[in-house]
C-alpha cells in the first residue's frame, strides 16, 4: 500500500514497489509504503485513495466494498463529472447514499414523535 499523497512518487503506476528501481524512479524512495499480509477470517480497511495491490498465495474468496463518506466525497463527485471511471455506477451509489441519509431521519423524528407522546402522557 501507498499512502494517497505520494501518487507522484509511483510514476503514473509504472514504479514497482516490490522490486524498486530508485536509478530509473528516484522519487520511489519518498513512497510511505506499507506492506501487510491478511490472513484467513481477517479483513484489510484502506482510506480512500490508498494505492494498492495484492497478491494471494492461495486460492481465495474477496470482497470490496466502496464506502462513500466526507473524506472521499469531493473525489466521488469528480470522478461522476469526469466521467473516468465507467466500472463505478455512480447514480446507484448516490441513490443509496441518499436512501440511507433518508432512512436515518426517518428513524429520527419517529423517535422524536415517540418521545413527545411519552411526554404528553406523563403530564
Amino acid at each position: 500500500m501507498v499512502h494517497r499523497d505520494d501518487h507522484m512518487c509511483l510514476y503514473h503506476g509504472e514504479a514497482n514497489v516490490n522490486e524498486p528501481d530508485f536509478h530509473r524512479f528516484p522519487m520511489l524512495a519518498n513512497a510511505r509504503v506499507w506492506k501487510t499480509t491478511v490472513g484467513p477470517g481477517e479483513i484489510l480497511l484502506m482510506p480512500e485513495g490508498t494505492y494498492h495491490q495484492c497478491r494471494n498465495k492461495t486460492d481465495c474468496l474477496s470482497y470490496s466494498r466502496f464506502h462513500l463518506d466526507t473524506l472521499n466525497l469531493p473525489s466521488f463527485i469528480q470522478s461522476l463529472l469526469d466521467n473516468d471511471a465507467p466500472e463505478i455506477d455512480h447514480a446507484t451509489i448516490l441513490w443509496n447514499a441518499c436512501k440511507d441519509l433518508m432512512d436515518k431521519n426517518d428513524a429520527l423524528i419517529d423517535r422524536a414523535t415517540e418521545a413527545r407522546k411519552q411526554v404528553r402522557v406523563n403530564v
